[in-house]
């Protein structure tokens, strides 16, 4: 009789300790979703904010190479949304979805260069920028909010660029051969047309357009 009392404590304690276990791992498993829910949605976000950033950087990197030595090149591209290019802004587009992010601006916002003369859809696109001190293509940003997350804009906008010493200025003219819009793997052809004069700098003197040609394939 007192070994069979002794046997169902001990198998009620048994199952009072997995119960308890349960418990704590049921517990420590909501904890840490709890935690660590908001930070895979901010390691997502940051990964694709910081792949816009790099390729486009890239972008301007090898449009400034065959600017200054001419010829063409190629990019290879892995596009985690969509890539645009719009003649009309001058600008590669390059748009996505975020759970997360800490840009919260509905305008554009310059992550590259002082300033944003000369660049179309912003509060100072009536100057330009200066020849030999600025770059033409400015990196801008933007997004709003979209039910629980937000719609995220990265802009590469191409500029004029004055000299105000000598009077003129310089221009990079987007031309689109083929399709504007792409996503996933992409390999975009640049290449450098002719330069020829057009028009009036925005501070006096001739204004020299120089054609880039672009092919997403």
């Amino acid at each position: 009789m007192f070994c069979n009392t002794r046997k169902k404590k001990k198998a009620q304690s048994e199952i009072i300790s997995y119960l308890i276990v349960a418990a704590i791992i049921v517990f420590t498993t909501g904890i840490a979703y709890m935690w660590g829910g908001p930070l895979i949605e901010k390691s997502s976000s940051n990964s694709k904010i910081n792949m816009a950033e790099s390729q486009l950087s890239q972008i301007n990197n090898e449009i400034s190479s065959v600017l200054l030595n001419g010829g063409q090149n190629n990019i290879m591209l892995d596009i985690d949304g969509e890539l645009k290019i719009d003649v009309d802004s001058n600008s590669f587009y390059y748009s996505f979805s975020v759970p997360s992010t800490s840009i919260t601006s509905m305008d554009w916002i310059t992550l590259s260069g002082s300033n944003m003369w000369g660049v179309t859809g912003t509060d100072e696109a009536d100057g330009a920028g200066r020849l030999g001190k600025e770059d033409a293509g400015v990196l801008l940003v933007r997004s709003h909010q979209v039910g629980d997350g937000y719609y995220m804009e990265f802009r590469l906008a191409y500029r004029e660029l004055d000299d105000l010493t000598t009077t003129g200025g310089k221009k990079v003219e987007l031309v689109l051969k083929g399709n504007n819009v792409a996503s996933g793997k992409t390999t975009l052809f640049i290449k450098r047309g002719d330069a020829y004069i057009s028009g009036t700098a925005v501070y006096g003197g001739d204004l020299v357009i120089v054609p880039i040609e672009l092919t997403l394939s």
